[in-house]
């Protein structure tokens, strides 16, 4: 293992090896998917990624279509979803019946793609609690379609604040999806040049990673099993016209076929795709009571460790025993995530010695 890592641990850091354990239980997915018949677009549940074809539609939207949808947090139970009526109507679908709540109301704010824009895809940033969303000012694609990154905020009223413009169809990109790994790392798929990018999620700036290995179209879905630290991505092979479920290589950008012999369902288009998969641990920035110190990133050669420094602070805490399974990510193909645990013990501090009394001075006459 090679290049850039970053780095939240008490102990030791060493290289992976082998693979990562085997799930015991399948790892669930949903997406939309365009269905038989006109105006009706199927929720489906994907009973186990390893198991593309296993799937089933448990849920059904009249009328309009949704591209956009991610799950909140760790809440598994409903999936939030912009549709791609005008002004993009917020709304969530549960998860076991299919059943949609459309009492969101429209998505505010954004004029420079609302509201006659579409958004194509949305990812949960666990590491900030931020919802953040691709979008284009135009329904349908154009030759002059422009494409945005936004942060999705869901108060009183569901509102998109514009974080930046990302290249388009003019200089060759078409980001259709993004997601973000349980580190905080966004990327994105490009259809047009089918590229992954890596994306700065202040400024939308965009930096190549490497070639899909296949022709992608169309809208697709984008998302991290959180449990493992892969990247999925459910799109369309054009040359092949087949719908496939894909393993993304977030170092190199190569997709791989997760079953050959399996299409995702019966082949058909999957977008708004979201793993319903917690992380096994959490970010440094989530743990109050822990901070890193230097080094927080580093490259580490194969075979070798580092050290990485932390500080542990009871201000404030109780007595007790606190306990986080902290993040470290790094370009392990194998094992991009692994889970440090570290565990803090507040006791009562020992009593304040006092001292004894001074004598008092005696007075001689």
């Amino acid at each position: 293992m090679s290049g850039l890592a970053t780095l939240a641990s008490s102990q030791k850091l060493h290289p992976a090896a082998g693979g990562p354990p085997p799930n015991l239980f399948p790892t669930r997915a949903f997406a939309m998917h365009p269905g038989d018949i006109s105006g009706q677009f199927p929720y489906t549940r994907l009973n186990d990624l390893s198991n593309p074809a296993d799937t089933e539609d448990i849920g059904l939207l009249l009328g309009f279509n949704a591209f956009a949808g991610a799950f909140i947090g760790k809440d598994f139970s409903q999936q939030f979803m912009i549709g791609d009526d005008l002004g993009g109507p917020a709304f969530t679908i549960d998860t076991a019946t299919g059943e949609t709540s459309k009492n969101l109301g429209g998505v505010l704010g954004s004029p420079e793609f609302l509201p006659n824009g579409n958004f194509l895809s949305m990812t949960w940033d666990a590491t900030t609690d931020t919802l953040y969303a691709v979008a284009t000012d135009t329904f349908a694609i154009f030759g002059n379609t422009r494409f945005f990154l936004a942060r999705i905020d869901r108060g009183h009223d569901v509102v998109s604040t514009t974080i930046g413009e990302f290249p388009s169809l003019p200089q060759g990109v078409a980001i259709f999806a993004i997601a973000v790994d349980p580190i905080g790392r966004m990327f994105g798929v490009d259809i047009l040049g089918d590229r992954l990018f890596a994306i700065d999620k202040d400024t939308a700036q965009l930096a190549p990673i490497g070639s899909l290995g296949f022709n992608a179209a169309f809208g697709s879905g984008l998302d991290f099993d959180d449990g493992t630290g892969t990247l999925y991505l459910a799109t369309i092979d054009l040359n092949a016209q087949i719908s496939n479920l894909y393993t993304v290589d977030t170092l190199t950008g190569e997709a791989k076929v997760v079953n050959r012999r399996q299409q995702i369902g019966d082949g058909r288009q999957h977008y708004a795709l979201a793993i319903a998969s917690g992380t096994p641990c959490v970010p440094p920035t989530q743990v109050s009571w822990l901070s890193v110190k230097q080094p927080s990133s580093g490259t580490i050669a194969p075979g070798q460790s580092d050290a990485v420094t932390v500080q542990l602070n009871a201000g404030g805490l109780a007595v007790g025993t606190y306990q986080a399974d902290v993040c470290v990510g790094s370009n392990d193909p194998v094992r991009p995530i692994v889970a440090v645990p570290v565990s803090l013990t507040v006791t009562a501090g020992a009593p304040v010695p006092i001292p004894p009394p001074r004598p008092r001075p005696r007075l001689t006459h």
